[in-house]
């Protein structure tokens, strides 16, 4: 059994998945686990045996899942809602901002003591970290023990697919809800930092201002992200954009990549030196731990740290290393020991990557013989990296680089050189500045090169293939075709022919079933926003904003939210509500042609669509005449003067940006006492609504159809 753990990994993620997308019963992975028990018994042969190992390994995910989804939040439930006073340590600063009470500034902050209204704290146990929001002023660093005081909120999450997965990322963080610190005055700060969080941001803000010696403030800090990730947010926007339109994003924060680089350079400096191999094993270990602290264990580096110590480990004993084995064991021990993982994007693109490589990359070699070695290399290394997360790619990102494989043969080599240089001036650096300031006088030529050399390929025509998420049948279509690969010669064909058949059935279906038009009404909590596609892919969009502190959200909520359904240009929008101006700016470049309408107070309502049963967009205003048989939604249905339903309408979509959830509840509730269906994307998630064959069909971000 040679991939006992690739299938062990698969299968325990299978089992994470399922429990918590299908809702499966606890006694449900017992039930599993006993199956797999019985099959290990009786079956013997290979096959049989690789399908035990995955039902072993489903239920001990199922398991580990619904032991740790249930204990996650337990001892808060009862204290939302309530004013607390709270001691913690600060982990990590998030966000900051500028809002009617100043500036302030939000961390993740781990909550070790808690007390209710003015009780003194007292000791919690492992309650959790919440995310606290102070004054920027006193300034609070890392590891730092605070007290304050405040009203504890439950944490809410906008559902629609393609955005950013804060509610499973929360979760992974064990990060339970947030509290807001009104004044100063109930911030009280107890000790300044310490642990091991403070100590490493120590080390690397002594770093960058020893690159700050050599190098140009901005290019010191994009040595600093190259070298260990983190601060973005310090780096000029136009680099990332550059960076991610070559597909070289994942260098500027640490991966696999870098891991494997420094492993490299360590074998040969030990061999160099003539170390045993156990004292360089010892020596390696030390060296790429210190570095994974420096780069905050972020998941990508800890599957590679596991991976590299166990391929040093097996050169020690003398043993044959296994790619697939080692990724399985690392796959598979990182989901136990955080199953919420399993949701985590960088995880997935780093594992799918590395799969990808190991099982493909002799493949495009193969293929690819005729071509010269460094050509073919790095052609197949690039190709058979992108086989698994491709269609992931699409679903989180909606593009793909054009330019890829161009970068990653003249940039990524000579980003490599910086990452080496940059480690050496860090390492010779400790020993004797000077010595380090050696190594950044030829890194500076060699990063503006770089940097340069990226922009200038970011500003080719058409550096980014732009597509939304791939349906179920073009990815299944897609991976059954990368599998064909690996089949002798005349079931290779038969699976390609079954590829191209899956493909062309969901092509057909979705032909015989083409809407005349498509509405979609998004959850983005207080603003609303609505997009009618029709069948001659006229795109028009309205916006109603309510949030007024989020000035800046549509580049990352509204505007991927719409890429993911495979919108990337409008041909008409309307915004509403307050800040409109700010609003339209933000949109401006994604209209064709125009300018982006603006409403003020409550506009009246418009029909979106005429046909046999219309849909009718309102503001909630007391003159709106709805069409007999319409759907209806209604933006401010927590403010509107007629709850009581008029007559003659098919279904309500309602936004409740005031009274919330519990305004979306009634009108449910009313309408299920009229037999009218009812939608809340504040409760249902995105809603999607075709019109096919003279009727409304509908579709929530959770699944419901109707």
């Amino acid at each position: 059994m040679i991939y006992w753990g690739p299938v062990a990994a698969v299968g325990t993620a299978v089992g994470m998945l399922g429990y918590a997308w299908m809702a499966i019963p606890y006694i449900g992975g017992w039930m599993v686990l006993g199956i797999g028990c019985v099959g290990s018994v009786l079956f013997r042969r290979s096959l049989f045996l690789y399908v035990t190992v995955t039902i072993l390994a489903m239920a001990i995910g199922m398991l580990r899942m619904g032991q740790v989804g249930d204990a996650y939040g337990k001892e808060w439930e009862n204290r939302f809602g309530k004013p607390l006073q709270v001691m913690g340590t600060i982990l990590e600063k998030r966000a900051s901002y500028i809002d009617e009470r100043g500036s302030m500034v939000t961390y993740i902050m781990q909550a070790e003591k808690v007390g209710i209204g003015r009780e003194v704290p007292y000791a919690s146990g492992n309650g959790g970290n919440i995310y606290v929001t102070l004054p920027s002023s006193p300034r609070i660093g890392i590891g730092s023990t605070v007290q304050v005081a405040g009203v504890l909120r439950p944490l809410t999450y906008t559902m629609n697919p393609g955005t950013y997965d804060r509610f499973h990322k929360d979760r992974e963080r064990n990060i339970v809800g947030r509290l807001r610190v009104k004044k100063i005055a109930d911030m009280q700060l107890l000790q300044n930092g310490k642990g091991r969080r403070y100590y490493v941001q120590r080390v690397r803000e002594t770093l960058y201002h020893r690159f700050c010696r050599v190098l140009p403030t901005e290019k010191a800090r994009i040595l600093s992200s190259l070298l260990f990730g983190g601060h973005y947010d310090e780096l000029p926007p136009a680099l990332i954009r550059q960076f991610a339109a070559t597909g070289l994003i994942h260098i500027l924060s640490v991966s696999g990549s870098h891991m494997a680089l420094l492993f490299a350079a360590l074998q040969v400096i030990g061999r160099r030196l003539g170390w045993p191999q156990r004292v360089r094993f010892i020596f390696l270990v030390g060296i790429v731990c210190t570095y994974g602290a420096l780069s905050e264990f972020a998941a990508p580096v800890v599957r590679s740290l596991i991976m590299g110590l166990i391929s040093a480990y097996g050169v020690v004993l003398k043993r044959r290393y296994m790619g697939c084995q080692a990724l399985g064991i690392a796959i598979a021990g990182m989901l136990l020991y955080n199953p919420f993982m399993v949701f985590d994007l960088s995880f997935r693109l780093s594992c799918g990557a590395s799969a990808g490589i190991l099982l493909w990359y002799s493949k495009f070699q193969f293929i690819l013989q005729r071509f010269p070695s460094f050509l073919r290399e790095s052609l197949a290394l690039c190709a058979s990296a992108q086989i698994l997360v491709m269609p992931l790619v699409l679903a989180s990102f909606q593009a793909l680089p054009v330019y890829s494989f161009i970068a990653n043969l003249l940039v990524a080599p000579v980003l490599d050189l910086v990452i080496l240089l940059g480690l050496g001036s860090v390492i010779t650096g400790s020993i004797w500045t000077p010595l380090g300031d050696i190594f950044l006088y030829p890194l500076q030529w060699l990063l503006t090169w770089a940097i340069q050399g990226n922009a200038c390929l970011a500003a080719f025509p058409y550096s980014r293939y732009w597509h939304g998420a791939l349906s179920v049948t073009t990815a299944a279509a897609w991976y059954i075709a990368a599998g064909a690969v690996f089949l002798k010669k005349r079931q290779g064909y038969i699976a390609a022919g079954l590829s191209s058949v899956v493909w062309v059935s969901g092509q057909m279906v979705a032909w015989l079933t083409a809407p005349a038009i498509t509405v979609y009404s998004f959850d983005f909590g207080r603003d609303s926003a609505v997009c009618a596609v029709t069948a001659d892919n006229r795109v028009r969009l309205w916006y109603n904003k309510e949030n007024f502190s989020s000035r800046e959200d549509i580049s990352y909520t509204v505007i991927p939210a719409l890429q993911y359904e495979g919108i990337f240009a409008l041909d008409a929008c309307t915004v509403s509500g307050k800040d409109t101006k700010n609003t339209a700016r933000q949109l401006a470049p994604y209209l064709t042609a125009g300018k982006v309408r603006q409403c003020f107070g409550r506009p009246p309502g418009c029909t979106v669509f005429s046909g046999r049963q219309p849909y009718y967009l309102s503001w909630g205003r007391k003159d709106d005449r709805f069409p007999a048989g319409a759907c209806v939604e209604v933006f401010k249905a927590d403010k509107t003067e007629f709850f009581t339903m008029p007559e003659g309408v098919c279904a309500w979509i309602v936004h409740c940006p005031y009274k919330g959830r519990e305004a979306c509840a009634a009108w449910k509730q009313a309408a299920a006492y009229k037999g009218v269906y009812c939608f809340a994307p504040a409760t249902d998630g995105r809603v999607r609504m075709t019109y096919v064959r003279n009727r409304w069909l509908w579709e929530t971000y959770k699944g419901a159809r109707e």
